[in-house]
């Protein structure tokens, strides 16, 4: 895993690994999980090197993408979606629980330990993207927990 260099290219599902020792890019099968991959900016590994994070860098995608980290390979294997939502709220004006609000838009992940990090959503408000029915929770730090 020594000098390998992961950059996810932001239109797309692609993560591009380059090794900087050999001065190429890398052999690694990064398999692609389409959709749940696309749009991702960076991917963030934990301090053991063992799970890296990835954030979905797009209006309304409101999940951070959790990987495995093959221990001797580097290959990324796909284990969560994260999703950042609220636990829902009692609305007196439709006299129902209404649990259909979300965070969005992420930037960054900072790991705090092994299993711990943190990421911030930036979207400021529903967009042409957010279904039917949606709100969407402003700005805000989210903790992740692995």
């Amino acid at each position: 895993m020594d000098g390998l260099h992961y950059f996810t290219q932001w239109t797309d599902s692609k993560i591009n690994v380059v090794d900087t020792i050999k001065d190429e890019f890398a052999g690694l099968d990064l398999i692609d999980y389409g959709t749940f991959k696309s749009q991702l900016h960076g991917v963030f590994f934990n301090p053991d090197v063992t799970k890296a994070l990835s954030s979905a860098y797009y209006f309304d995608l409101n999940y951070v993408v959790l990987f495995d980290v093959h221990p001797r390979t580097g290959d990324l294997l796909l284990s969560n979606l994260i999703p950042l939502k609220g636990e829902g709220y009692w609305d007196h004006n439709a006299n129902a629980f209404n649990n259909k609000y979300y965070a969005a838009f992420t930037h960054f992940i900072t790991w705090i330990d092994n299993a711990n990090a943190i990421t911030s959503a930036q979207q400021l408000g529903p967009t042409t993207l957010t279904p039917s029915g949606f709100s969407i929770i402003g700005p805000s730090v989210w903790h992740i927990d692995t």
